[in-house]
């Protein structure tokens, strides 16, 4: 017998008596038991039984009940971007599930410090998008839409390629079409798959540096920039992403203005 097995044993002799009775009569489930064994409290484990239904008495439905208030390691996108470690060493509060298969998952119990956590070290991020140039910049946790709905919002705008540039664009494009044409070439040929995958392969790595190159065309420019501003936020799979160009509502007129000045120095570099 494992160290764990006598653990999880042991674990499951300090469930409420209520419930171990209830056990023993066969009226709870060993799945069941099991789950409510994860939790410490006695009148808790009590509670959330008597509210389960009859008819829903499963474990994950139990588990969800139990676990309400308390913040996934793994799946809370929050909690991956500060990780289990650093909270833990800030002497955060939490609870492990011995009955889970996955040991280096945990239930924090304490969002207000998960929550301070993950500002300061968004904080780091904020600082170097001040330093672009932008005029202002917000850190949230979540990126809440209804905080910005009155803000407007920029979009990038494309500069001219340097020479280079277009001589790199005007060869990948020839290159890709070339490409393109002996894959047509080859569609209806069973016998030339390896040719044609070999040919598709190419062809998706010379689009991706065209696209590389797209992604270096567009820009903020740095007039607009110093009139619109930023949100550093935790992003939907737990890294730090940024909303870029927000407006403010006061800061309106002298965005466009900078915008119409952008546009007619551009003309004026082109005639």
């Amino acid at each position: 017998i494992t160290p764990l097995v006598v653990k999880r044993r042991m674990k499951l002799a300090t469930v409420s008596p209520k419930l171990m009775a209830l056990f023993r009569e066969d009226q709870i489930g060993l799945d069941c038991l099991m789950v409510l064994a994860s939790v410490d409290d006695h009148q808790k484990q009590e509670q959330t039984w008597a509210a389960l239904p009859s008819w829903n008495r499963r474990p994950d439905y139990l588990r969800q009940l139990l676990t309400q208030g308390e913040i996934e390691s793994d799946r809370d996108a929050v909690a991956k971007y500060v990780t289990l470690k650093a909270y833990e060493k800030a002497g955060g509060a939490l609870r492990r599930d011995l009955f889970s298969d996955d040991d280096k998952k945990a239930f924090l119990l304490d969002p207000a410090l998960l929550e301070r956590l993950a500002t300061d070290k968004l904080q780091k991020r904020a600082k170097q998008v001040l330093a672009e140039g932008w005029k202002w910049v917000d850190v949230r946790v979540r990126y809440a839409y209804d905080d910005y709905v009155k803000h407007g919002e920029l979009r990038k705008t494309r500069r001219e390629p340097t020479a280079d540039e277009a001589a790199a664009i005007q060869e990948l494009d020839a290159r890709i079409a070339a490409l393109h044409e002996q894959m047509e070439a080859l569609a209806d040929d069973d016998e030339n798959d390896k040719a044609y995958l070999a040919l598709d392969t190419e062809a998706e790595a010379l689009q991706d540096r065209r696209k590389d190159i797209d992604v270096a065309l567009s820009i903020w420019p740095a007039e607009w920039m110093a009139q619109a501003g930023c949100v550093v936020h935790v992003d939907s799979d737990g890294t730090a992403a940024v909303k870029h160009g927000l407006i403010r509502p006061e800061d309106r007129n002298e965005v466009a203005q900078a915008a119409r000045q952008w546009g007619a120095d551009r003309v004026v570099a082109e005639a």
